[in-house]
């Protein structure tokens, strides 16, 4: 084996893996390895630049002062014109091996980005996945340093697999945190709120929603990491549908959801916590993991932005705007005349003007349109809307 011995190969390796969910990736893997080859600089690039695209590189070396700005010249001026590249997949290469040495020493490449940086020698990688993952490994030094040797090669070859697993997971990792960040932009435009609860009653996870709702109702707080109700009785409500929803996911019978009311003397209108079970997964060791998904929904809807909107789809005008959110937020006609100070027979009229516009021709039609229509467009103006 090329490494000096197995303790120095697994901890290599160890860093390689765990780069997966360091930020930036593979910070303590490229510093390592760096020096663990002499190298002065290494440059692992996820996805190469194009002239649309500035790409994904990560860099390490000594002195990182002008390292971001290095990269960035690397990307827009110079990558298109650097010869060290479509190297054979799979396969380390050294400069030496890739290219005629005297066309290149005296290309605009080298001699106005390499040479002052003080680049001579490069030995590289590149691995082309299943997944369409095109990324490279290039490790360089100077020219007063050794070149580079069999035996280092050797090295970066023992890391090929390993350095193929860790980007196809590393890829899935990132997959499946942009399909959470869709699903909660998608939930925080619905105005809901979210809190996961572990195994142990423990708040794992709180979204963007739900920080700002428990933050305008004193009556519901977390603490000790845990969710909490200033009311002793519905507290105590709480911890019982909660412990029920918990024996519900260890025994894998079927979730049952269940819901529980606030009073509405902080909002002006509903308040509701719904608590279900989550689904249990099969493969699951991690007690830190969602047990239970308790949704935050404040019925209320704020006046102001909401009749922007209503104007906007529907054309229609402020005073038939206040008599519809009325009756969104769940006041009967004569409780919405009364909240708003007019006759009934003002609020009727206003009422069929609504029905003509939004062409809806029942209370609950219009009730669910609005709900629907403000929810899909409260993400443009922000989720406390």
């Amino acid at each position: 084996m090329s490494f000096k011995d197995i303790d120095q190969f697994s901890e290599i390796t160890a860093c390689l893996y765990r780069g997966t969910l360091e930020h930036p990736p593979w910070k303590t893997f490229l510093s390592k390895f760096r020096k663990m080859l002499n190298s002065q600089l290494a440059v692992l690039t996820l996805r190469p630049p194009s002239p649309d695209d500035p790409g994904l590189l990560l860099l390490d070396r000594d002195d990182e002062s002008d390292i971001d700005s290095n990269a960035k010249a690397y990307a827009n001026e110079f990558y298109a014109f650097n010869p060290f590249t479509n190297l054979p997949p799979g396969e380390v290469v050294t400069l030496d091996e890739h290219v005629d040495h005297r066309v290149f020493f005296e290309s605009d490449y080298y001699q106005n980005f390499l040479h002052p940086a003080g680049v001579h020698q490069i030995m590289g990688l590149e691995l082309v996945l299943q997944n369409q993952v095109h990324a490279s490994l290039h490790l360089t030094r100077s020219e007063e340093m050794p070149t580079f040797n069999e035996e280092e090669k050797q090295k970066v070859r023992q890391l090929i697999i390993h350095l193929e697993h860790a980007l196809t997971i590393h890829s899935e990792l990132n997959s499946i945190e942009s399909e959470r960040s869709l699903y909660d932009q998608t939930v925080a435009r619905l105005n809901l709120g979210i809190i996961l609860i572990d195994s142990k009653l423990r708040v794992v996870r709180v979204n963007e929603v739900a920080e700002q709702l428990l933050d305008n109702r004193p009556d519901i707080s977390i603490r000790d990491n845990k969710l909490s109700l200033a009311d002793y009785t519905k507290n105590k409500q709480l911890r019982n549908i909660l412990t029920a929803a918990l024996e519900t996911q260890k025994s894998g019978e079927p979730h049952v959801t269940q819901a529980l009311c606030l009073d509405d003397d902080y909002s002006g209108g509903a308040f509701h916590l719904v608590i279900r079970p989550a689904q249990r997964l099969d493969w699951s060791e991690n007690q830190d993991d969602p047990a239970i998904v308790i949704s935050l929904s404040d019925l209320t809807i704020h006046t102001d932005a909401s009749l922007k909107l209503l104007k906007q789809l529907f054309q229609i005008t402020p005073a038939e705007g206040r008599v519809a959110l009325k009756l969104a937020n769940g006041l009967s006609l004569d409780e919405a005349c009364e909240a708003l100070d007019i006759r009934r027979t003002t609020a009727r009229a206003h009422l069929r003007s609504i029905y003509s516009k939004t062409g809806v021709a029942r209370q609950n039609q219009l009730v669910s349109l609005i709900l629907r229509s403000l929810a899909a467009l409260s993400g443009a103006e922000g989720p406390s809307q």
